[in-house]
């Protein structure tokens, strides 16, 4: 599937655009890696000055303060993302931390990198308030090639539906909204619509790292509510498989025999 090329950056600011943001994931997810090893299934990059911040050095009070704590038109409940996590989904806000700058703001663009030797990553829609989200789709694209857009959800999809991907090692998020026609890239430079401002708001919970809550925001800024709850997506690392001891055992007995079968053949 490809990018609407409408509202597209010409071709050299874009491959600026791409390459500075490769050479920033390379370096960001070596650095997180070795700083983070309790959240090093799944590793957001982005701006500089950005990181994990306590959401409970925050008075929500729907006045944009985080980017997403913001009065929500599809009603309370469910209210803005923050109000989905910890009412809906039961996560206690004191083990809440966000993907953005200190002072509350979002990260212009957000990146994924995954640790060596991960798996497959398990998403699942776990939430969606959306007046309109059947007409939404949401999906992954690598950002050496933005507008080539690979699909994991869409709006007929039903509440609690699962996807396996395997990702490349560094991958953004997008969400099209088929209302609009306009499409958001979580790397948001690279956007063709609305660029430069965020539809997406990570979260994890100290509880378990490993996983990564995903809000987004389907409408423009200019339109929209910013209660980044429209859809709501559960990410987490599935291990790879690793063969049992005894399994590793046998294996290593089946080939010695097996070397040693082939040594008296010869020898005959």
């Amino acid at each position: 599937m490809y990018m609407r090329r409408e509202g597209d950056i010409d071709s050299t600011e874009g491959e600026v655009l791409r390459t500075k943001v490769i050479r920033l994931a390379a370096v960001l997810t070596l650095s997180l890696v070795l700083a983070s090893p309790a959240l090093a299934d799944i590793i957001p990059y982005g701006s500089a000055g950005v990181g994990w911040q306590d959401l409970s050095n925050f008075k929500m009070s729907g006045k944009g303060t985080p980017y997403f704590d913001n009065p929500s038109s599809d009603g309370t409940p469910p209210g803005n993302i923050w109000h989905v996590l910890t009412g809906s989904l039961g996560l206690p806000n004191a083990n809440l931390e966000f993907w953005g700058k200190g002072n509350g703001t979002a990260s212009r663009d957000i990146g994924f990198g995954l640790s060596p030797g991960d798996g497959a990553v398990s998403l699942t829609l776990d939430m969606a308030f959306a007046a309109d989200v059947s007409r939404n789709e949401f999906g992954w694209f690598d950002p050496s090639a933005p507008k080539i857009l690979h699909p994991i959800f869409s709006g007929p999809d039903e509440i609690g539906a699962n996807a396996l991907v395997d990702f490349p090692e560094h991958f953004g998020l997008y969400l099209h909204d088929g209302v609009t026609n306009q499409t958001y890239l979580s790397l948001s430079g690279l956007s063709p619509n609305d660029r430069r401002r965020q539809h997406f708001a990570i979260f994890y919970d100290e509880v378990d790292p490993g996983v990564l809550w995903i809000g987004v925001e389907d409408r423009p800024y200019k339109k929209g509510d910013r209660d980044f709850q429209d859809m709501v997506i559960r990410a987490e690392v599935v291990p790879q498989a690793v063969p049992e001891p005894g399994t590793l055992l046998l294996l290593g007995t089946g080939l010695t025999a097996l070397g040693y079968a082939v040594r008296r053949r010869r020898a005959r």
